[in-house]
């Protein structure tokens, strides 16, 4: 969340709730199954290196 937070320079709670209404509709997942410290990903980045 830190890293989210300095790049939109939003106070944790505001950024909380962005990444949240991100997860919610589909844009990101969260891949650690952790309240703290958690780590999203984005399918579609990630489905370029899947190619061939």
């Amino acid at each position: 969340m830190e890293v989210a937070q300095e790049i939109t320079q939003l106070l944790y709670a505001n950024t909380n709730n962005l990444v949240k209404e991100l997860c919610a509709i589909g844009i990101v997942q969260e891949i650690t199954g952790n309240k703290r410290n958690r780590a999203f990903t984005y399918g579609p980045y990630l489905s370029i290196f899947n190619e061939r």
